[in-house]
């Protein structure tokens, strides 16, 4: 769906780039290391936010690698 979009507005295509590589995993920690101190019924773990951070990391490589092409 993303190379679609960027197939249909290229001058979109830079811009995009520049948002994904302005956050690295430091970011995407950060804010799960936050979400995991909520004080709320239903606690973020440590281990999930470590799933979720995974997920985050090879969601993030595949947007970037498919507006490299």
């Amino acid at each position: 769906m993303l190379k679609e979009f960027s197939n249909k507005y290229p001058e979109t295509r830079q811009s995009m780039l520049d948002c994904l590589k302005k956050i690295d995993y430091h970011s995407f920690k950060k804010m799960l290391d936050t979400l995991i101190l909520f004080d709320v019924p239903a606690k973020l773990s440590a281990e999930r936010a470590n799933f979720m951070l995974r997920l985050l990391q090879f969601r993030h490589q595949h947007l970037l690698h498919a507006l490299e092409k």
